[in-house]
């Protein structure tokens, strides 16, 4: 939608700059260079909505399994109403977990 509104809003420019510059024969032309080229970036995208679907999902699953964390725990540990470092974001302990996991390990 948003592909076929920003076509609508500059094909007029489009079409003026052409007249001006002396390409008002190579317009239809032209046109369906764009046509062409939106249907490509198009079919690009719509065939990229199940993977944003899937991260998104499962983003926001993990999301959630994080803040029911400090609620949620091992049965072996005491009763505790909240954990040490019960609170923070899921997406910044992932990211610190693949930095630790790549980092070479010193030994000595």
């Amino acid at each position: 939608m948003l592909l076929l509104v920003s076509f609508a809003l500059c094909l007029p420019s489009f079409y003026v700059i052409n007249t001006l510059a002396g390409l008002r024969a190579d317009f239809p032309e032209a046109l369906r260079a764009v046509v062409a080229t939106q249907a490509c970036v198009a079919i690009v995208l719509a065939s990229l909505a199940p993977v944003t679907v899937v991260s998104y999902v499962s983003m926001t699953d993990y999301q959630m399994a994080w803040v029911l964390r400090p609620f949620v725990g091992n049965p072996d540990l005491p009763v505790t109403f909240f954990r040490e470092e019960q609170w923070g974001n899921a997406y910044v302990e992932v990211v610190q977990t693949l930095l630790r996991s790549l980092r070479p390990s010193i030994t000595q």
